[in-house]
């Protein structure tokens, strides 16, 4: 496989990646971003109000196993106001995504 093929084989294995929120104990998943969709995230929360960023990455992120997101724009001021231990955990997880090998990403793409 050349690594062109083996790159662009990784499109269709960005599935979401489970969470657990430490505070409540339910689950979640935390979506796995295009170079497209990292740069629109870092441009949503650069652009954001003060006191807003983290609560706009939040709601870029948080998704359920299909990738759907679970949160809009409507949701950002009450996100804010969360407990920083549900909002900041999350970041977390996200900014410390395991990278995906060949091997997954070719797991991941194989029709199930």
């Amino acid at each position: 496989m050349s690594f062109k093929t083996a790159i662009f084989a990784t499109i269709k294995s960005l599935k979401p990646e489970a969470y657990t929120c430490p505070v409540t104990g339910e689950k979640a998943y935390i979506k796995r971003f295009t170079v497209a969709e990292r740069e629109n995230y870092i441009y949503a929360v650069n652009k954001a109000q003060d006191g807003l960023s983290n609560a706009t990455g939040f709601t870029m992120i948080m998704c359920d196993e299909k990738g759907n997101l679970l949160f809009g724009e409507d949701d950002i001021e009450k996100i804010a106001a969360l407990p920083d231990d549900i909002v900041g955990s999350a970041l977390k997880a996200f900014n410390t995504q395991k990278t995906l090998g060949i091997e997954q990403a070719e797991k991941n793409s194989e029709p199930t």
